[in-house]
């Protein structure tokens, strides 16, 4: 599930590449409007709808990764924890390892 979801973030920040060099093309380039500095570019750039939309998913999909990721060392250490807990209560037991 993690790979998946690593994977479909880069497919969504690919994306948001493109957008922002296609925008980045036009403000520059095709605009009537001569933008000074990047800084001015870049705002217009990322007030675009399409480019506002995948933006927000690829946080979304930042939000998830680093939940399962955290979720796969939370198992993790649960598996270790219980093994612990099996060892010990062999040996209360009297039946060792």
């Amino acid at each position: 599930i993690l790979s998946k979801e690593q994977y479909e973030s880069y497919m969504l920040e690919s994306k948001l590449d493109v957008i922002y060099a296609k925008w980045l093309k036009y403000y520059k380039f095709d605009d009537n409007y001569e933008w000074k500095t990047t800084k001015e570019i870049d705002r217009m750039i990322f007030s675009q709808d399409e480019y506002i939309e995948i933006a927000q998913k690829v946080n979304f999909q930042k939000i998830v990764i680093d939940y399962l990721d955290k979720l796969l060392k939370n198992i993790s250490s649960m598996t270790y924890g219980i093994r612990e807990i099996r060892e010990i209560t062999s040996l209360l037991d009297g039946k060792g390892f």
